[in-house]
Order: structure tokens, then C-alpha cells, then sequence
């Protein structure tokens, strides 16, 4: 874990969390961060991988982790939206092979609430609506959830989803936006003043071949359609997360493969208006 401090523009590194993974998000709360399940490495399946059900919190004042509790399913490749003092733990799968072989997983339509004032857990009235999906990227913004692109059930075909759909979270009330202008999965996205803007992901350019693009796509939330913003990420790439830092978007790291190159990415690109 590290920490980056934008008024000396330096890193630093912090103690790292108890289980680890990746393919999980985190939320904020105080002087807390929870980080909620993940995808992990099990030598004894085969695939040899397992999604976790654990929820850790790092103290900001303590530098210290701690394992609070567990979800009421192990899940990874999803996302988490906050809104309010609500985190909204949202698609994704539990990767754990069901049988020796099974690269399928079990993909989750129950949604999970985690109070992030009483640190409680429990599953929402309301379930994620079609099409389900992991690696795919979300955003809030007046209250409302936004679930954007990602992967359709199942391993072996690899679905990729352009869907782009609205939830209220406090009634569970879900609608279809505009369409992305292409399927993707792995993109990430975030809010500047009234646009939401998609950064990069996947794309399918054969039945069996993919490439990551460093396009970005804006969506003005008081009209309909996406526009490309006519900018570009310096790379391509794609599973990188965004936050929202001095009135602009950070977008950092992820991941790149073209050709024999595949790796992770250490940059860290700034946008504004």
C-alpha cells in the first residue's frame, strides 16, 4: 500500500494489508479504509485461485490493518459505490472453482450493504440488474449509481458489455443510459463537474484477440450519448482506478499488454477541465 501526498508530489509506503489480492475496491470513511474481499491465489484448486469474503480496515492514524468481519459472499471483480455512509458492493463474481476445472465461477446478483458508521453488513432489498457482470467500473453522482461496461457471464467466451446503467440505490430503481460507443471491459471512470468520463479498457478486435485502447469518453449527465473528449491516455490500458484530487481526475496505474509486453502500468496521468 502506498500513499501519494499531492502538496510534495512524493510516495510513500504504508503497511500492507493482511490478505493478498487484487480485483477488489476500497471505501472511505473518517479516519478509516475498508478494503472489502478480493481475488487471491489458492494452490490447492485448480484453477489454482479463490475470491476472499473478508473485509479489512486500515487505520490512517495507526498505519495498522485489521480483519473486521466477513461478507455474506466471497466476491471479487466488482465494485464498490459509496453513497451517503452506505458502501454498495455491486456484480462481480466468487472465482472459486465449484469442481477441479471450473474457470466459470458464480457470478452475484445479491447486493451487499456495508454501513460504514456502524461497520455492519447486510444484503440489500434489491439486486443487481441485468446483465450481470465483473470487471466492469461505476461512478455516483446525484445520489445514483452508475454500472458501466465489464464482462458478461462466463469465462470461456468472454462477453464484452457496452451496457451503461443507472440505480438508485435507496429503492433499487435501475434504467438503461446511452450505450457505450463500444463493448469493454476493465475501464475506469469517474465525475468532472457535470461529465462522466470513461478512461481506456478493452477491446475485442477478433472472436479470440483483445486489445487495451487509451481513448476517453465523456458523457454529459444532463443530456444522452457518449462523445469522444478528443484526449487521450499517454498509454493504453486498463483496470487503473480514479480519484478525484485538486477539482481534476487522477487516473492511476493498471494494466498493459501489447505484443510480448505485458505488464503493470506505473504512471500516474492528472485531467481537468
Amino acid at each position: 500500500m502506498q500513499v501519494y501526498d499531492p502538496s510534495t508530489n512524493s510516495w510513500r509506503e504504508l503497511a500492507p494489508r493482511p490478505h493478498k489480492a487484487h480485483g477488489y475496491q476500497l471505501a472511505a470513511h473518517g479516519n478509516y479504509i475498508y478494503a472489502f474481499g478480493g481475488f487471491a491465489h489458492e494452490a490447492s484448486n485448480r484453477p489454482s485461485w479463490k475470491s476472499l469474503d473478508v473485509i479489512d480496515r486500515y487505520d490512517i492514524n495507526t498505519n495498522q490493518w485489521v480483519t473486521i468481519g466477513q461478507m455474506p459472499r466471497a466476491r471479487s471483480s466488482n465494485v464498490v459505490a459509496v453513497v451517503g455512509t452506505k458502501a454498495y458492493l455491486i456484480g462481480g463474481w466468487d472465482a472459486t472453482p465449484k469442481t477441479p476445472g471450473d474457470a466459470e465461477g458464480t457470478f452475484h446478483a445479491a447486493v451487499d450493504v456495508f454501513d460504514l458508521e456502524r461497520e455492519t453488513i447486510t444484503e440489500a432489498s434489491w439486486s443487481m440488474p441485468l446483465p450481470l457482470r465483473r470487471a466492469f467500473t461505476s461512478a455516483v453522482a446525484n445520489d445514483k449509481i452508475y454500472l458501466i461496461g465489464g464482462l458478461g457471464v462466463g469465462a470461456s467466451h468472454f462477453e464484452l458489455l457496452a451496457n451503461v446503467t443507472q440505480i438508485n440505490p435507496v429503492t433499487g430503481f435501475a434504467m438503461d443510459l446511452s450505450s457505450l460507443p463500444f463493448a469493454t471491459f476493465a475501464p475506469s471512470a469517474g465525475l468532472l463537474g457535470n461529465e462522466l468520463m470513461m478512461f481506456g479498457g478493452m477491446f475485442k478486435t477478433t472472436p479470440q484477440d483483445y486489445e487495451y485502447v487509451a481513448h476517453i469518453f465523456t458523457h454529459e449527465m444532463s443530456s444522452s450519448g457518449w462523445n469522444h473528449s478528443g484526449r487521450f491516455l499517454r498509454e493504453t490500458k486498463g483496470f487503473s482506478q480514479v480519484v478525484n484530487v485538486n477539482d481534476g481526475l487522477m487516473v492511476l496505474g493498471g494494466h498493459h499488454y501489447y505484443s510480448d509486453r505485458d505488464e503493470p502500468v506505473n504512471t500516474v496521468e492528472f485531467f481537468s477541465k
